[in-house]
């Protein structure tokens, strides 16, 4: 194709644009620093010291993550976590006390709930 950018023109188009994006996810991720959220745990974190989730607004795969510290904690969960860090895509935070005060009963896995509902519900 004729009239191509040059590629260090591209590059460094494409290095401003980045530059300019992750300034502003800082600052949105930064507003999240001293509020709750709630997280689904998805496992363990890859350090093995503590555990890895996501709030309602990240996708899985595609979206930031969550990394929790806490005890109590269990995959499937749906937990409280207070947002004590920050970066351009990823927040940090600790399990709160009490946690298991939603929709799930305490102790009770995201997939144990779903097999009790399931069994609840009228079959065909």
């Amino acid at each position: 194709m004729d009239r191509q950018v040059p590629d260090g023109i591209k590059q460094d188009r494409y290095d401003r644009a980045m530059t300019l994006q992750q300034t502003v996810s800082r600052e949105g991720q930064q507003a999240w620093l001293g509020k709750t959220v709630r997280v689904l745990v998805d496992g363990p974190a890859e350090d093995g010291d503590g555990w890895i989730g996501r709030s309602h607004a990240d996708a899985p795969d595609i979206d930031g993550r969550v990394y929790v510290r806490g005890n109590d904690v269990a995959v499937g969960e749906f937990i409280d976590v207070t947002v004590t860090d920050a970066t351009e895509y990823d927040l940090v935070g600790t399990a709160r006390n009490g946690n298991n005060n939603g929709s799930i009963a305490p102790g009770m896995n995201l997939g144990a709930a779903l097999e009790h509902r399931a069994d609840k519900c009228p079959k065909e």
